[in-house]
């Protein structure tokens, strides 16, 4: 045998009723990768050898596990500040974050190592559970599909690394309230405080002496959007009004606006944006395409031609549609009120620019917060009205609250 499937057959084949089994252990930074590992040997064993197949089935572990660290490109500077510090040649050392977790499935055969021993610090944590898929989840939606997020939006407002985006209290405010949106679709993980797994993000985010880039963080956007989110879509937010997600609507037009590339009627691409994604051919015409409706139909607008305006707005949403569905797959093609909200956010971006809507969409929330308190301050005077009419004088020193504005 040459690939692993067929190794570990070999292996596993050669250890049957002498030294017994083992456990199999993917570390691949795949979701669910002990399944895909163990349908790949299965498969490979069904081939050569059907009761090899059902010893393997019967009885070799094959464990989920989940890796969260961020491991940045390793640039040349970093491989000579190993050389020149530390007297270490190494070609590609891999650099990373204090931060690391590791979650297992605590799915072995004859016991296992005691992998939690082996950490030292307060970053650096092994959980064995017994489910390893809500904590994959919890990655996936929460970190890289707010990479994703991030690095689109922060590309627009003209910065060049993660932790330097984050200096940006816009930017800042986006991916706070577009974790906000995201956590809804989770369901509680055994151990976490998503509150506190959310500021630790950010935290992470912010280190300065990782330096990510916000372009390696945008490299394949269609497969990460759809490996992130898509379930998401289809499972949460199908029927919902558009309101409950305008945060991520905004990101996926940040993704639209960096997708349309070509120049159209003095509308150019934005600067210094290179999309690389498998999906380039299929993404960049219909992005295209909704950035030359959009400006249709804000020319229809300036001349009063309410009827063309709607056309083309309609055109417009439809083509966005096309580009959420080419990402997520038709699953998402009905969702007409998210492709509206979209095409909605990107006829801002395109012509107010990402500065000014991030701005605009800070301040917005403000208000709204604030109208928020003042109507739960009115709420609390009602309710401390009624509890002084119901509440005896010589009880009411002890039980009068006073609520401040």
């Amino acid at each position: 045998p040459r690939r692993h499937p067929g190794l570990i057959c070999t292996v596993l084949l050669r250890r049957r009723g002498k030294a017994g089994p083992l456990t199999v252990m993917s570390c691949d930074n795949l979701p669910l990768n002990g399944n895909t590992a163990r349908d790949s040997v299965l498969a490979f064993a069904r081939l050569v050898d059907q009761d090899l197949a059902t010893y393997i089935a019967q009885e070799v572990p094959f464990p989920n596990a989940m890796v969260d660290r961020i491991t940045p490109v390793t640039k040349p500077e970093q491989i000579d500040i190993l050389k020149q510090e530390y007297g270490v040649e190494d070609g590609w050392p891999v650099v990373a974050e204090p931060f690391l977790q590791w979650v297992v499935e605590d799915k072995f055969v004859k016991g296992r190592p005691a992998w939690e021993k082996a950490c030292s610090g307060p970053n650096e944590s092994v959980l064995f559970v017994d489910d390893v898929e809500p904590y994959e989840l919890m990655k996936l939606r929460l970190l890289n599909s707010s990479h994703s997020a991030m690095a689109y939006v922060s590309l627009l407002a003209c910065h060049k690394f993660v932790d330097e985006a984050l200096t940006d209290i816009d930017v800042l405010t986006f991916l706070r309230a577009y974790m906000n949106e995201v956590v809804t679709t989770l369901v509680p993980v055994a151990g976490v405080n998503f509150i506190e797994y959310r500021a630790k993000l950010v935290e992470r985010f912010s280190n300065p002496y990782i330096k990510d880039t916000l372009a390696r963080l945008a490299l394949d956007g269609s497969q990460k959007f759809e490996a992130t989110l898509g379930r998401a879509l289809v499972e949460h937010f199908k029927g919902c009004a558009a309101c409950n997600f305008d945060v991520l609507a905004l990101a996926f037009a940040a993704f639209l606006r960096c997708c349309a590339t070509s120049t159209f009627d003095g509308i150019a691409p934005s600067p210094d944006i290179t999309i690389d994604d498998p999906k380039k051919s299929l993404l960049e015409p219909l992005a295209t395409d909704a950035l030359r409706c959009c400006v249709q139909e804000h020319e229809s607008g300036d001349a009063l031609d309410v009827e063309a305006e709607d056309a083309w707005r309609a055109k417009g949403e439809q083509a966005t549609s096309s580009f959420l569905s080419c990402v997520f797959g038709k699953g998402v093609e009905d969702f007409s009120e998210l492709s509206a909200l979209v095409y909605k956010h990107f006829t801002s971006l395109v012509f107010r620019g990402m500065r000014d809507c991030l701005a605009s969409y800070r301040q917005e929330q403000l208000l709204r917060i604030k109208a928020e308190i003042a109507a739960t301050y009115e709420v609390l005077r009602t309710l401390q009205r009624q509890e002084i009419l119901l509440t005896p004088p010589e009880e009411a020193e002890a039980t009068t609250i006073e609520v401040t504005s």
